[in-house]
């Protein structure tokens, strides 16, 4: 499955799909196999929302 025109994992259960103008969303599939959105950003603020993604669903694992 690929939403947009690239997705990879940026780790912990979580994956970008990045379009076309610089728009990423990042989601996850949840044990019951339904996709949850997570996340969004853009190219300029890509790098802090990854870093707050992680960050937040290491928490949540605790």
């Amino acid at each position: 499955m690929n939403p947009g025109i690239g997705s990879k994992s940026i780790g912990d259960g979580i994956f970008e799909a990045r379009f076309r103008g610089g728009a990423r969303v990042y989601f996850k599939n949840t044990s019951n196999g339904v996709i949850e959105i997570v996340g969004y950003s853009n190219k300029s603020n890509q790098q802090a929302v990854i870093n707050r993604l992680i960050e937040v669903n290491k928490s949540l694992k605790k």
